[in-house]
């Protein structure tokens, strides 16, 4: 499903603004476990840091973006189970 998404949004991307190799993207992303809205954002995300450099949209942008929210999620999850620890340690106060 996540791929059809990166399909789909990939295919939104006018082609002036493009320069990847649509499978090798799916490829090199495939394991990344964002929802439809992030995958959207994602791509959003990336087209701007791409026309902000003066170039297309290209992999290497979306490695990046998508590396800054695979490191957002895992510090997300760390706060998460530390607020659940420090309740259980305070007795739920």
């Amino acid at each position: 499903m996540r791929r059809l998404l990166w399909q789909k949004h990939l295919a939104n991307v006018p082609a002036e603004e493009i320069d990847v190799d649509v499978d090798e993207v799916l490829k090199a992303l495939e394991g990344t476990t964002m929802n439809g809205r992030e995958i959207s954002n994602s791509i959003t995300t990336a087209r701007t840091l791409a026309k902000s450099e003066g170039s297309k949209l290209k992999l290497e942008y979306l490695q990046a973006i998508v590396q800054v929210w695979s490191e957002f999620e895992e510090n997300l999850q760390l706060l998460q189970k530390a607020e659940i620890t420090e309740t259980s340690i305070d007795g739920g106060e």
